[in-house]
């Protein structure tokens, strides 16, 4: 992922034992795919600020989301996706990301028709898909522990408390969006 470079900032570094040093570091221009992967976090985010699911996401949640956000490219590894309370990791280079097919989620729930693997047919849709699951992590674990409804489930990786987040995106954003090109 080669990237150009915007303009540089100065940071002071002040851990030096002759005082502050300050350096030039490089600000990239983002990729498209990072664009795009920020949008995503930014819709997922901004669905569920909705009162109704009581989970207290505001405005400057779903800008800490977006910033937290980290895309990757690490080839060499086959996982690197994932989200936690203080970040959203996408890995481009993961293994069903561009591949038309079957989208793979957990066999404990692969086969449920909300949350489980779907048929896809770009980069877009499987980002979808994935961006939804880490994004439904993060979630889970950055207002679960506060939650009324997420208080008890919020604690296992892909328990309760996770499904129910991942199947509000995925029934009311992802799927209607992979149906859409199911269509033609």
């Amino acid at each position: 992922m080669k990237r150009k470079v915007v303009r540089y900032e100065t940071h002071m570094n002040l851990l030096c034992d002759d005082g502050p040093v300050f350096t030039k570091m490089p600000v990239y221009a983002k990729t498209s795919e990072e664009k795009l992967i920020e949008r995503m976090v930014r819709r997922c985010m901004n669905h569920l600020k909705c009162k109704d699911y009581e989970l207290g996401i505001k405005k400057h949640h779903v800008t800490e989301a977006v910033s937290c956000t980290k895309v990757v490219n690490k080839g060499w590894c086959s996982v690197a996706t994932y989200g936690g309370k203080d970040v959203i990791q996408i890995n481009l280079a993961y293994w069903q990301h561009g591949k038309s097919g079957w989208h793979k989620e957990y066999d404990a729930f692969d086969k449920c028709p909300v949350i489980g693997g779907r048929y896809t047919k770009s980069l877009e849709e499987d980002l979808w898909m994935s961006v939804s699951h880490e994004v439904a992590h993060h979630v889970q674990h950055k207002f679960g522990p506060r939650c009324r409804w997420l208080k008890k489930t919020w604690r296992k990786p892909h328990g309760q408390g996770f499904k129910t987040i991942y199947a509000i995106l995925r029934s009311k954003i992802v799927n209607p969006i992979l149906d859409q090109g199911t269509d033609s």
